[in-house]
């Protein structure tokens, strides 16, 4: 080969390398605005914005997940989600390893309220990379929906498994677990309002189980008679109106102290207090007739 011919081939072939990296350093500029997108759930681009934004060269990112399901998330984020679930279907094929397309298709499943599906997605990415713990959050939290506190627990004791530390995991296992168990909770209706006499006796707040298991809570006993309220060593007037209960000192009957409303579920011989806290979250208690 003749030093001139291979001079020629130099020149091209660092023309061509250098199309490439600066292919390469474009792509990746733009990716770090989209990455924080889904990191963060917000959207500073379009799907339609992706075509131009982005060459045939690289087609996946600095982390080899596919260039296609930046596009998949836009449309997921602009409300088209079968179009979502279409591309993300597709990109498993560039690579199959990271499992991010099926991290995805699981929220947007979960998000359509399709659990059998969703659970599917998050099943597999869960297994497939449990390094990723987001992959862990979609799994438990298609499980909270599923009820199936089991498989939260055989999806920790996974992770036990291969990881020295799983801190990490650990806070999302106690809320899951807990979440999912409320789920089995009875969901109280045809609730009617209460009198003096149905009140009258000692009550202790419970969790009610479907299947009729109950939990009571300790030192959480009240008591009423026809005209006085006690909890906590603690004397009140009561007095009813419809749903509410107004609460006021022994020393002056006409001061209202507080206000809850109160219902009875007549199925299961419960009443229900519910009070508006501070932050404008409800709390609601049960409680049981024991005396």
């Amino acid at each position: 080969m003749s030093p001139k011919l291979i001079k020629y081939l130099s020149i091209i072939f660092s023309f061509v390398n250098l199309v490439f990296s600066f292919l390469v350093f474009d792509s990746m500029r733009k990716q770090s605005v989209i990455v924080n997108d889904v990191s963060k759930g917000t959207v500073s681009y379009s799907s339609s914005d992706l075509g131009s934004l982005f060459t045939f060269f690289p087609n996946v990112s600095t982390t080899t997940i596919p260039l296609i399901n930046y596009k998949a998330y836009y449309l997921w984020q602009e409300k088209m989600p079968d179009e979502a679930i279409n591309l993300y279907k597709s990109a498993p094929k560039i690579n199959p390893y990271l499992h991010f397309s099926d991290y995805m298709l699981a929220q947007i499943f979960l998000s359509k309220k399709q659990f059998d599906s969703a659970l599917f997605f998050a099943k597999k990415a869960f297994y497939g990379w449990p390094k990723k713990v987001e992959h862990y959050k979609v799994y438990n939290d298609v499980l909270v929906q599923k009820k199936d506190t089991l498989a939260i627990i055989q999806a920790y004791d996974y992770i036990d498994s291969i990881f020295a530390n799983r801190d990490m995991y650990k806070t999302d296992f106690i809320s899951s677990f807990a979440e999912a168990k409320i789920k089995y909770l009875i969901k109280y209706d045809s609730l009617i309002n209460v009198s003096p006499k149905l009140l009258e006796g000692s009550w202790q707040r419970v969790l009610e189980f479907e299947g009729g298991k109950l939990q009571y809570y300790p030192n959480s006993e009240i008591k009423f008679d026809n005209k006085f309220y006690f909890t906590d060593n603690k004397k009140y007037y009561y007095s009813l109106k419809k749903d509410s209960i107004y609460l006021s000192p022994i020393f002056n009957e006409n001061y209202i102290l507080s206000r809850f409303h109160i219902k009875l579920s007549e199925k299961y011989s419960s009443i229900i207090l519910n009070s508006e806290l501070a932050n404008g979250k409800k709390d609601i208690k049960v409680f049981k007739k024991v005396k």
